[in-house]
């Protein structure tokens, strides 16, 4: 579903997932109304500085750690727990690494339907979202936060899976710097925990095919 995994998900529905969970790595511009200000922030692509984020995932009393960079909207590098690149996601093509980075093997080539796919699936889950909460000017960790909620369907899942995330955004600048998605199917809860930090160094390899 919309999980950050070790390796990046290669079916339309999960990519649609993973390219939602993703997406509050974006900064976003404050606005008034807390409804209109989340499907804002659900359907927001443009990566305006390259980030870093340490994901946190939990799951039947199991926790998994893994990282990732994202440079652009189309450049994501995702690696373990211990800092190894393990996938790659560059101009529509997913790649994995045998050998910790040091070499990329092509796994799938996205066509421009499934990315339009994956776009419109995004726009459906903002705009049958219901239940948003919106608290503003919070401090958490020192620093003045918004702290945003939502539900959501998942679009095109063959299960039945009930969504329920969570933002925190900087007050001033918009920018997330954390996020929670809890998510359950079939009796099985699983929860991820992000924490994003911009990073404009950050960049991540581009293979030669």
């Amino acid at each position: 579903m919309r999980f950050i995994l070790s390796t990046f998900p290669t079916s339309t529905a999960a990519l649609t997932a993973a390219m939602l969970c993703l997406s509050p790595m974006v900064a976003i511009a404050q606005e008034p109304d807390c409804e209109q200000a989340i499907r804002a922030l659900m359907t927001k692509t443009e990566v305006p500085v390259p980030v870093r984020y340490q994901a946190t995932t939990e799951m039947s009393g199991q926790k998994m750690e893994n990282s990732g960079i994202t440079e652009t909207a189309k450049r994501h590098l995702t690696m373990d727990g211990n800092g190894v690149p393990v996938s790659l996601f560059v101009d529509g093509k997913f790649y994995t690494s045998p050998d910790k980075g040091v070499s990329w093997k092509l796994q799938h080539t996205y066509s421009e339907e499934e990315l339009a796919i994956q776009r419109d699936g995004v726009k459906w889950q903002a705009d049958n979202a219901s239940n948003f909460s919106c608290e503003f000017d919070i401090e958490i960790d020192g620093r003045s936060a918004h702290h945003y909620g939502v539900d959501f369907p998942l679009q095109n899942s063959e299960t039945d899976i009930t969504t329920h995330s969570e933002y925190w955004l900087d007050s001033e600048t918009g920018f997330v710097f954390k996020a929670l998605t809890i998510s359950k199917t079939g009796g099985i809860e699983v929860t991820i925990t992000q924490h994003i930090q911009p990073d404009p160094d950050a960049k991540v390899p581009v293979p030669e095919d």
